[in-house]
């Protein structure tokens, strides 16, 4: 299985260890950071990490996946998967993740405002940008109370387990936002297009089996809502809420989400090659997906 956590924290967080189920293989990623990277900090975002983890999967692991996400990292592993396939991606594991949940991959709408058809070709327009002046003040005002408050706001992201918030964890944080290039790295997002919904990339582009473990006490949203509304838009998805756990359930209710995705991966690799819905890609269009038909025989799932 391969996982996919922001800030880097998967390799050291408490709670790995919950992972002891007879899983194929467990693999951490962490994305690249920007100042190891030689790219202009707009083009380091959430296309390059979704690339970044397809190639992972396909060149490196060399063989079907099971890979799991949280926050942004959801996102950004349903976005790989949906690149790639369910040839290489057997499932897609959603923990509290980001992105837009619409209904237009089903027509179903869930978020009001502008018709189905009409959201769906402002997908890819890029919103007109702000001032430099803008962008520059904000992006610097939002660093500077994020760096003074970084305690303060992770412990609002674990309402049931505030002692996981230990020194190491906001170190890492105040670590990641002083990088060089950071600050151009997250002022690049005001100029970026319009992420793809959610739901149109696990529906329309990915087509396999998911999973969502949602922590119910989430407070970066309504995330009990949240929840029905992916599970509304998203067909044949198995739909868990923790009840305890806040934004990050792997760090708050670790064996409980190391049981849940050790019995989905088991699933997936069951026999069958591809995820239970279908794929909108024939098995020879994809790159990724024949670097998986040759693939080592052992399966992995990435976290």
């Amino acid at each position: 299985m391969f996982s996919l956590f922001p800030l880097s924290f998967a390799p050291r967080r408490k709670g790995n260890e919950a992972f002891s189920h007879p899983t194929p293989l467990l693999l951490l990623l962490s994305v690249p950071r920007p100042a190891l990277l030689p790219q202009p900090a707009a083009r380091y975002g959430q296309g390059l990490w979704g690339a970044f983890v397809s190639e992972f999967a396909s060149c490196v692991v060399r063989g079907p996946v099971v890979a799991a996400g949280n926050s942004i990292g959801g996102y950004i592993v349903a976005a790989a998967a949906a690149s790639s396939g369910p040839e290489l991606f057997r499932g897609v594991v959603l923990l509290n993740p980001a992105g837009r949940v619409d209904g237009i991959a089903t027509g179903r709408e869930t978020g009001g405002g502008a018709p189905v058809q009409q959201r769906a070709e402002e997908e890819e327009e890029a919103p007109r940008p702000p001032s430099r002046l803008f962008v520059e003040a904000v992006s610097r005002a939002l660093f500077l109370y994020l760096e003074l408050s970084i305690a303060k706001t992770l412990k609002r992201l674990y309402p049931s387990n505030p002692g996981a918030v230990d020194e190491w964890l906001a170190a890492e944080i105040g670590r990641a936002a002083r990088d060089p290039g950071a600050l151009a790295v997250f002022q690049s997002v005001f100029y970026m297009p319009k992420p793809r919904a959610l739901d149109v990339l696990l529906v329309r582009e990915f087509g396999g089996p998911c999973l969502l473990l949602q922590g119910a006490r989430d407070p970066l949203n309504d995330a009990v809502a949240r929840a029905r509304a992916l599970g509304a838009a998203v067909p044949g998805i198995e739909v868990r809420l923790l009840p305890e756990a806040g934004h990050c359930p792997h760090d708050e209710a670790p064996e409980e989400v190391a049981e849940a995705v050790a019995a989905f991966a088991a699933r997936c690799f069951e026999g069958s090659s591809g995820g239970s819905g279908s794929s909108p890609r024939s098995s020879s269009s994809s790159s990724s997906s024949a670097a998986a038909g040759t693939a080592a025989s052992r399966p992995a799932a990435l976290v």
